[in-house]
């Protein structure tokens, strides 16, 4: 019988992982700060100011999920969901940086500056004829 080559043996595919393994990492470790940024070292001397108007909204709306808590009126696992949904309902109503945006209204987009959208309308188009 013919010997078989040695492109056909195990130990050609043994070597052909191993050359992909290698391939691998090498490029995991070129590109090691896209895969993992460094976290940056940051100490704050100071806490960071809340936006005093998120900071009250956010004590009522959690201060009304604890009491609906405690009177029974949902339940432990519902606690969490009605938790985010206040935190997320004071987020966007007043941004939680010390943003100077007011409360969201009709139309107006969470976070957007006072006085937005103003008098912009849209430009009258003239008549289909």
């Amino acid at each position: 019988m013919d010997k078989a080559h040695f492109l056909d043996s195990g130990r050609a595919r043994l070597l052909a992982v191993l050359v992909i393994l290698l391939s691998v990492t090498a490029l995991a470790f070129i590109h090691r700060q896209d895969l993992a940024p460094p976290v940056p070292k940051t100490t704050f001397k100071e806490k960071p100011k809340l936006n005093p108007a998120f900071v009250n909204c956010r004590d009522t709306r959690l201060g009304q999920v604890d009491q609906m808590l405690k009177d029974k009126v949902i339940t432990k696992a519902q606690y969490v969901s009605f938790k985010t949904r206040a935190l997320d309902t004071c987020a966007a109503r007043f941004p939680p940086g010390g943003g100077t945006a007011g409360p969201a209204g009709p139309g107006r987009p969470p976070g957007a500056p006072p006085g937005f959208p103003g008098k912009m309308r849209a430009k009258q188009l003239p008549p289909i004829r």
